[in-house]
C-alpha cells in the first residue's frame, strides 16, 4: 500500500505548483484550479491547507523570504560591530540580487495588490508587517552602531532605516525591470561608502582626522 505523502510535503507541493502559475499567468489571472492542476490534487484538497488563493499568494510570497528573514535576524544577533552588520546586509542582498529578480514579478504584484487593498486587508497588513520587521532590524543596527559611537549621535535610527530600505527596494525595482543599468561590485562598494559617510555624519569625521593632522 502507497504511503500517503505528510502534510508538510503536501504544503510545499502546492506551494511550488503556486508560485509557477502566479509566475506564468499572475494573480489575477490565476485560479485556485490550475494551480490543483500543477499540484497534482484536488481543488479541494489546497482549502485543507489554505483559506483561498489570496491566503495562499500571501503565503507564496512570505515562504519565499522567510529565509533571507532568519539570516539576517542570525546576523543582527551575532558579535559583528554595527558597521560590518550593515555592510554584510548590503552584501548579503546583492549575492540575491538574481534570486530577487526571478522573485521579481511576485514581488511586485504583491505590492500592487496590497496597494488596491483597504488598509485592513490581508496582503496590505501582511505588507506592512513585512515592512516593519525589515525596519526594526535595520534601525536596531544603526542605533547600536550610535551607542558604540560608530556612527554620528545625530542619526535617526528609524529614518536612517526608511532611507536604507528605499534605496534598496529601488535598486531591487529596477533590477526587475531591467533598468539602470547593471549593479555591479562597484557599485555596492559605493553605495556602502555613500551609506556608511552619512551615518559617520561630516563633524564625527573631521573629529576623526584631526588627531591624525596634530601628529
Amino acid at each position: 500500500m502507497a504511503q500517503k505523502p505528510d502534510m508538510s510535503e503536501r504544503r510545499r507541493a502546492i506551494l511550488a505548483a503556486a508560485q509557477s502559475a502566479f509566475d506564468a499567468a499572475g494573480y489575477a489571472a490565476t485560479t485556485i484550479d490550475e494551480v490543483a492542476a500543477k499540484a497534482g490534487i484536488s481543488k479541494g484538497s489546497i482549502y485543507n491547507y489554505f483559506q483561498s488563493k489570496h491566503d495562499l499568494f500571501e503565503q507564496v510570497v512570505s515562504d519565499g523570504l522567510a529565509e533571507d528573514e532568519a539570516d539576517i535576524d542570525q546576523l543582527i544577533e551575532g558579535p559583528l560591530s554595527a558597521t560590518e552588520k550593515l555592510t554584510q546586509y548590503l552584501d548579503y542582498w546583492f549575492e540575491r540580487m538574481e534570486r530577487y529578480q526571478r522573485l521579481g514579478g511576485l514581488i511586485l504584484e504583491f505590492w500592487s495588490t496590497a496597494a488596491h487593498e483597504r488598509a485592513d486587508g490581508g496582503l496590505a497588513t501582511s505588507f506592512h508587517q513585512m515592512y516593519d520587521r525589515w525596519l526594526e532590524r535595520l534601525s536596531r543596527i544603526v542605533a547600536a552602531g550610535i551607542e558604540a559611537g560608530e556612527f554620528g549621535p545625530d542619526a535617526d535610527p528609524r529614518v536612517a532605516g526608511k532611507l536604507i530600505m528605499a534605496v534598496v527596494d529601488g535598486i531591487t525595482v529596477q533590477a526587475i525591470f531591467g533598468i539602470g543599468g547593471s549593479f555591479d561590485e562597484r557599485s555596492l562598494s559605493a553605495l556602502k561608502s555613500g551609506m556608511l559617510t552619512s551615518l559617520v555624519g561630516r563633524g564625527r569625521g573631521r573629529d576623526r582626522q584631526e588627531p591624525r593632522a596634530k601628529e
